[in-house]
């Protein structure tokens, strides 16, 4: 049994994402520091301007002091502008980073991963959780930083002033703190819960209008609706007891610092009346605590955005860390051009334990071989497909391509080299024009209307559309089924390909249409490998082999001419109406 050691996991972290912009974040935190700086020199000012001018009496310096305090707001205010306008541009960049990573790692998942995995879960995460990451990972960071130096400044400068008055005043300050811990446990499961109902929601929308034809013809639109209406409900409820905790956990420690400065300018203007204090001493206290409010609230709210944050981080963590089904190894050939001579070897593959879908299979495609796959409907012609494109890897045995195993070859050099016709063509959002250049972008615009022009698009789309740029609308919903075929056809013979999979190419057009569309498909199988997967008489009998899939295994295999004859496995699947002519 072939086993490639198992890759150790990938950590998911944040530090990587913040390394290349250390620089314009040591920036932005220096910024900072000397926007908190200026903002402590405010109250000391204003101390002495009472003390000094107004109860002092000391005229000559009646300017001074409110000079020196426009000033620093002033300065305040171009600093903040510059932190502002720094800030966006590291958090725009290391959010588009993280994106740009988490999108990266999702192409490297196999198809198996997006049957089983919903699209508005992974939209979720990659819109709502990422930003928040990103929020969490910058700001919270210089956050953290700013309102610790702020709360330092405030203790040092308080204490110089009356140590005694501001110890008492900052008795409530821990028990803010405690409260905010408090609550770490409801907001986490409420923010849990928040994201999951946010994927259930995105994703019934997306389901429901990509199966709008079948919804409207079901008559369910009402049906639909009231579904999302109870998704959004429940959404709209938990969102309300989200904020009501939010808010006592937010409010309560408010409520706590409130109660600072009842003490400060109850005790402390007891002092003042008896002398014991100055009333600059006072205000300036005031001021300082004051000051230090806002960075103790912050650091509540912070520890609440950490709370979620790492709700948030666990939910990248969960998809960024899970490795790809098909691995590409670290020392994997870039290979050249092929001929196209492709072989199994004894392979075995299965997607329930024991139960092996395909077993000891074995065959081979020649170069410039035709070659039909014929089998009843589950037997693993999908599968073998899948394996072709190393979207999957066997668990046992091998795939040979120009004599190198399919896992030692770097996957995107190789198919770049095929084409697959599938039965539904995948259009984007776009053009016609946009969709055959997709097979290969560096094509002209001359080869793309060839290409559309052999396989009878003009035509299929009639004399009022507008060609090839007329809109196919979301998945070519605008097309007919046998116009997006023809588009898939034209994106594959634009591809120019060694390795050609036609599936059920040809089963959205009538018998004439396909009769007319054959000649462009021989002339795309000229030079490729061809492997055929129909149910259509007419489409394999010109092949060069058919092979009999059943049971895993390949049970017969002869030209078209050999298996026509009666007692052939091939026979009885025709007989079996499997294959209809």
């Amino acid at each position: 049994m072939d086993q490639t050691p198992p890759t150790p996991p990938i950590r998911y972290g944040l530090i990587r994402f913040l390394r290349p912009y250390s620089l314009s974040l040591a920036l932005v935190l220096a910024v900072l520091l000397l926007t908190t700086v200026f903002g402590l020199l405010q109250p000391f000012f204003i101390q002495q301007l009472i003390d000094r001018v107004l109860m002092g009496g000391q005229e000559q310096l009646i300017w001074v002091f409110p000079v020196a305090i426009i000033g620093i707001a002033v300065l305040r205010f171009g600093l903040g502008i510059a932190h502002a306008t720094m800030y966006a541009a590291v958090t725009a960049r290391v959010l588009l980073d993280m994106r740009v990573d988490f999108v990266e790692h999702l192409q490297r998942m196999s198809p198996r991963f997006f049957s089983g995995t919903r699209f508005g879960d992974i939209i979720i995460r990659l819109n709502r959780d990422l930003t928040q990451l990103q929020e969490l990972s910058t700001g919270a960071l210089l956050g953290f930083i700013t309102h610790l130096l702020t709360l330092v400044g405030v203790v040092v400068a308080a204490l110089i002033y009356q140590p005694k008055l501001f110890l008492i005043c900052a008795i409530p300050f821990p028990v803010a703190l405690a409260i905010g811990f408090a609550y770490r446990g409801p907001i986490r499961r409420l923010t849990e819960q928040l994201r999951e109902l946010a994927a259930d929601l995105a994703s019934q929308v997306m389901e429901t209008l990509s199966g709008i034809r079948t919804v409207k013809t079901h008559g369910r639109e009402r049906g639909e609706l009231a579904r999302f209406l109870g998704i959004g409900h429940r959404m709209v409820r938990k969102i309300l007891t989200f904020q009501r905790t939010r808010a006592i956990a937010s409010g309560l420690p408010r409520l706590c610092l409130v109660v600072s400065s009842a003490i400060l300018y109850g005790y402390g203007g007891l002092m003042v009346v008896r002398g014991e204090l100055s009333l600059g001493v006072l205000v300036a206290l005031g001021l300082y605590l004051g000051i230090a409010f806002a960075p103790l609230h912050a650091l509540v709210e912070l520890y609440l955005q950490l709370v979620q944050g790492k709700v948030a981080f666990e939910r990248v963590r969960e998809i960024r860390e899970q490795l790809p089904e098909v691995p590409e190894a670290a020392t994997a050939v870039r290979i050249g051009t092929i001929s196209g001579d492709i072989e199994f070897e004894q392979v075995y593959f299965s997607y329930q334990p024991h139960q092996p879908l395909l077993e000891r299979l074995s065959f081979r495609l020649e170069p410039n071989e035709t070659v039909a796959l014929i089998g009843a409907s589950g037997c693993g012609k999908s599968t073998i497909v899948d394996l072709m494109l190393r979207f999957l890897d066997p668990e046992q045995g091998k795939i040979s391509v120009e004599g190198y195993d399919l896992r030692e070859i770097d996957s995107s050099s190789y198919r770049r080299q095929i084409a697959v016709v599938p039965t539904d063509t995948f259009l984007f959002h776009g053009t016609i024009r946009d969709n055959i250049h997709f097979g290969r972008p560096v094509a002209s615009n001359e080869e793309v209307r060839q290409a559309a022009v052999k396989v009878g698009l003009p035509a299929a789309l009639g004399p009022e559309s507008d060609g090839l740029g007329t809109i196919v609308g979301e998945r070519g919903e605008m097309l007919s089924d046998g116009q997006r075929q023809r588009v898939g056809i034209a994106r594959a013979l634009l591809r120019n390909p060694k390795i050609l999979i036609l599936d059920e190419a040809t089963a959205h057009l009538d018998l004439a249409s396909d009769r007319q569309i054959r000649d462009t498909i021989a002339e795309l199988m000229r030079d490729a490998t061809t492997l055929v997967i129909t149910h259509r008489v007419s489409s394999i009998a010109n092949v060069d082999r058919i092979l009999v899939l059943d049971e895993g295994r390949i049970v017969e295999q002869g030209t078209p001419k050999e298996l026509m004859k009666p007692g052939t496995a091939f026979q009885e699947l025709l007989e079996r109406d499997q294959i209809p002519g």
